[in-house]
């Protein structure tokens, strides 16, 4: 927003980032309405796969349904 936008120069079109976000939803006359705040935005450095991110799980054959 505003002058922070001049930080976007920095980037190349198709190179990978990562960007920090905030996500805030809001209902107002029965209708919801979402908005996302990006707050940092850095180079992406590394092959970190979604796995890697979560913790593990642990994995159970006997389900109940």
């Amino acid at each position: 927003m505003g002058d922070k936008t001049l930080l976007l120069n920095n980037f190349q079109v198709g190179n990978p980032v990562s960007v920090s976000i905030n996500i805030r939803g809001n209902e107002y006359n029965g209708k919801y309405y979402n908005s996302i705040n990006g707050w940092k935005i850095a180079n992406y450095i590394g092959n970190v796969t979604n796995s890697e991110q979560q913790p593990a799980r642990e994995e159970t054959a006997d389900l109940p349904f």
